[in-house]
């Protein structure tokens, strides 16, 4: 895996770029790549060099090559644990040098042209544009350069992300590590990733950026399939998309989000999922809220499952394009259904599945009022609203039986696209107890991708969480892929670093490094068979055994907590349906709470409430812990709340006065709940009186939503706490509390959705992990540099960049080839691969030594440097860089 070679450079740079492919171009390619191979076989080691003296075979030599690779990792991920664990690391003496970026324009004088790694002919040739004229690249053997994912930095470097500024300071200390190593490898690159999106690459180099660290380019180090085996184990995942009428409005009504569709937004972020995963995952695809009589189609060729191969994600996407928007209302539990059909038909004989983890990721975008549930319920107001308790007893059902099938149910992560999309039915999907799932909001095309992402992939790293100290024997190997920096067909070994405490089980992050194809077939004798074998025995592993049906080797306190937002507890129907019949009332600090199941209008409701209960209203809430424990206490589908719009369109609570007269309504309280998007006051028509508040179960908060005052649903009344000896409707012995239902009583397991802060979740298994330092590192990356210098700083004297020679005044980029140029490529093939014959034939009588480099200079932060941007046609940034 090369460092990120592109970055963000401005739209010119871009069409210059495109106007350099011409076959002229393409051919000369071809040239420099028999050139590559040249020099990959001059640096490789000779067979039976340095690695061999363990064993005698080819498939010794090959473990002992990949071991000694391993053991660096394992150097890597000590240091790097270390570094971000330390109790003292926040230390008011502790100083950051700043951190070097490829993408800065001031780059360190360390930067120095070398022939290691041979040419980069992909972006630097002479001023002719002569193929193999270049022969070397700039590179820092003394320090890593940090890349950090989209969105993260401020232009200045400066950071808001907490722990982010920290990890890239402290990791500097690897380093050391990395110079060392480099002495007796060639390489080409080896890095260290960390979860929350910040990589240290080495050797350093610059890569065409834009004006400021905001346009460092897309790479994420998070979604390259390398980071994901290394950390999630092997995985199945069916991603659903929203194909809805709704798709085709904008995501959101500002800038850039104004012009782009939602269905355009759905579509981008599943080309991003699916990339992140490699031949050893499977996947598929399946639209939702197609016209059709199901209205949802699989995009797999076997309607189940496929490996990840990147031929099965062009596939699927290629079908996916076209669907773009129907004229369908949006139905997003059949969608769910057809996914549970994908997993089930994979598990039959036969069929394709990783065999470890099973997710369901879903992406929709549509507002309640253009989805089919919402419509189901238009068709006759007058009768209670149940469509999202129905579809959750659906989903429940379906997990239920592929646990059956499969002993381990399937986790579902989803997320709403876009400004105004509902987001009540898909959070309560993922909260369901066997969902251990997590909701996020995409809410705008700005946004990134994984960090909306992180809580899912949070819960599936923890689940490969171990105790035990890095082992080379673990390291986990990629499939063969293809490198975006020129060195051919590769491989990646990596190794996960995770945090010392058992109770956070954190990732934090991944030490990798690339082993170039011809260097295994060349410590394998050549054969294919061996190096096949070896990257089998190292191919990503399943530490996903449970015996209680759930998809994930953690505690409901550590999935609770690994949720950014939290889920209400009595999500299991059959436990709340038992503490129901047991309790009458619920007590919070200050309030208790009573749940009525008539379904009656606003207006009954609120009499309801003051004819049974002292001072009753309908609930009101000063803060997160009654919103949360009222929480658990709403049905599916809302129930009436305190709260109305009132005059000057402020929303208002329904609280009585202490004195006991007629209350005035006081303003909007301190403490809100509103889920996002709302209060909307328009989602239904100009028929609907939307002036109204209710609240359902999709989360402890972010619950409320305006609903028509008309609307027939239970109800939610409260009391002040000290009228409780008077409140008639609740038993004295049988007061539930909010910790009521943590506990396991007899066999029945755990609460799925725990307090996080309740007596149970408070129980320290080793220590937790050490704190952020706050605001101490929020400015580690050094200075950008204002003078754009960036093809010096990326091509070696004598040589200018591709995109300077395509927009030279001159520059041909009609594609057309003359008689002499076609002459000129054939006969530099044919030298070449005569050249390359001749290299081959030495190598293999070279003898079993090996010539060691010198050691570089010991490491050190000098001035930054900078980086660029992706081709302009996309081809090889997105699907080429692993």
């Amino acid at each position: 895996m090369a460092p990120p070679p592109e970055g963000g450079r401005p739209a010119r740079v871009a069409a210059a770029r495109r106007a350099a492919r011409s076959p002229l171009r393409t051919a000369a390619v071809a040239v420099a790549a028999v050139a590559a191979a040249a020099a990959v076989l001059l640096a490789a080691p000779s067979p039976g060099g340095a690695q061999e003296s363990g064993g005698d075979g080819p498939a010794d030599r090959l473990h002992q090559m990949t071991t000694a690779k391993a053991e660096v990792l394992v150097q890597l991920a000590r240091a790097a644990r270390d570094a971000l664990t330390d109790e003292n690391r926040c230390g008011a003496d502790r100083s950051c040098a700043c951190s070097q970026s490829g993408c800065a324009r001031t780059v360190p004088k360390s930067l120095q042209c070398t022939k290691r790694l041979g040419p980069d002919e992909e972006t630097c040739q002479d001023e002719e544009g002569a193929p193999g004229s270049c022969v070397a690249r700039k590179l820092d053997y003394t320090m890593s350069y940090v890349h950090v994912a989209p969105n993260l930095l401020e232009p200045s470097g400066a950071t808001g992300v907490p722990g982010l500024g920290e990890e890239i300071c402290l990791t500097r200390s690897l380093d050391a590590i990395f110079s060392r190593a480099s002495v007796h490898d060639n390489g080409p690159w080896t890095y260290f990733a960390s979860a929350k999106g910040m990589a240290r690459f080495f050797p350093g180099s610059a890569f065409e950026g834009g004006d400021d660290y905001t346009q460092c380019g897309a790479y994420d180090p998070r979604l390259r399939p390398w980071f994901v085996s290394g950390s999630l184990g092997e995985t199945d995942v069916v991603v659903l998309a929203d194909v809805s009428q709704a798709m085709s409005e904008p995501v959101g009504t500002l800038g850039a989000d104004a012009d782009k569709s939602r269905s355009s937004l759905v579509f981008d972020s599943v080309k991003t999922i699916l990339g992140m995963f490699q031949d050893s995952d499977a996947i598929s695809v399946v639209a939702y809220g197609l016209p059709t009589a199901t209205g949802v189609e699989v995009l797999s060729s076997t309607g189940g499952l496929e490996p990840a191969t990147k031929r099965a994600q062009r596939q699927m996407l290629e079908r996916l394009a076209p669907m773009n928007t129907s004229d369908a209302l949006a139905d997003p539990v059949t969608g769910l259904e057809a996914a549970f059909d994908v997993l089930e038909t994979s598990i039959k004989e036969g069929g394709r599945t990783a065999g470890c983890n099973r997710v369901i990721i879903m992406l929709g975008g549509s507002p309640s009022a253009k989805t089919k549930c919402e419509a189901a319920c238009a068709q006759d107001p007058a009768q209670p609203c149940r469509c999202v308790a129905d579809a959750m007893a659906r989903v429940e059902r379906r997990q239920a039986a592929l646990v059956d099938k499969a002993n381990r149910s399937a986790i579902i992560a989803t997320t709403t696209v876009g400004v105004g999309a509902d987001d009540g039915l898909l959070r309560q999907a993922a909260c369901l107890p066997r969902s251990s799932g997590t909701w996020s909001h995409l809410r705008s095309s700005s946004m990134n991708v994984m960090s909306v992402l992180e809580p899912l992939f949070r819960l599936l790293s923890s689940s490969q969480w171990t105790p035990s100290p890095p082992d080379a024997s673990k390291a986990i190997a990629t499939s063969i892929y293809p490198d975006a920096g020129g060195f051919g067909l590769m491989t990646t070994l990596t190794i996960a670093v995770w945090g010392k405490a058992e109770r956070d089980k954190e990732l934090l992050g991944v030490v990798g490094t690339d082993v170039i194809h011809d260097r295994l077939l060349e410590a394998a004798d050549g054969s294919q068979e061996v190096v096949d074998a070896e990257l089998k025995a190292r191919a990503p592993r399943c530490k996903v055994q449970t015996d209680h049906g759930r998809p994930l080797m953690l505690s409901p306190c550590q999935i609770q907590t690994a949720r950014d937002y939290k889920c209400p507890a009595l999500a299991d129907p059959q436990r709340r349906t038992r503490e129901f019949a047991q309790y009458d009332c619920w007590r919070a600090a200050k309030r208790v709470y009573v749940p009525y199941t008539e379904r009656v209008t606003r207006a009954e409701a609120v009499a309801l409430c003051k004819s049974r209960l002292p001072r009753g209203t309908l609930a009101t809430f000063t803060n997160d812990r009654e919103n949360a424990l009222a929480a658990s206490l709403l049905p599916e589908d809302g129930a009436w709340i305190g709260m109305r719009l009132g005059d000057e369109d402020r929303w208002v609570a329904d609280r009585p006065e202490t004195d006991g007269n007629e209350p005035p309504q006081p303003p909007l309280p301190f403490f809100v709940a509103w889920a996002p998007d709302q209060p909307a006051t328009s989602d239904k028509g100009n028929d609907a009186d939307l002036t109204c508040a209710a609240a359902d179960r999709r989360g402890t908060v972010a619950n409320w939503f305006a609903a028509d005052c008309q609307d027939r649903r239970p109800l939610l009344c409260s009391f002040p706490v000290e009228e409780l000896p008077d409140a008639g409707a609740c038993a004295e012995t049988t007061m539930a509390f909010d910790d009521r239902s943590v506990a396991a009583v007899g066999k029945e397991a755990p609460e799925a959705n725990p307090d996080v802060d309740g007596a149970s979740c408070k129980v320290i298994t080793n220590g937790r992990s050490p704190p952020s330092c706050g605001g101490l590192f929020v400015s580690p990356m050094c200075p950008f540099g204002e003078v754009d210098q960036t093809c010096a700083n990326i091509c070696c004297g004598g040589c200018r960049c591709r995109v300077q020679l395509s927009a030279a005044p001159g520059a041909d980029s009609s594609g057309t080839l003359t008689s002499g140029e076609i002459i000129g490529i054939v006969a530099g093939v044919g030298v070449g691969l005569a050249v390359v014959a001749g290299l081959a034939l030495l190598v293999h009588r070279r003898g079993r030594g090996r010539e060691e480099l010198p050691l570089p200079p010991v490491p050190g932060m000098v001035e930054l440097g900078e980086g660029g941007k992706g081709d302009g046609d996309g081809k090889m940034s997105d699907e080429m860089l692993i």
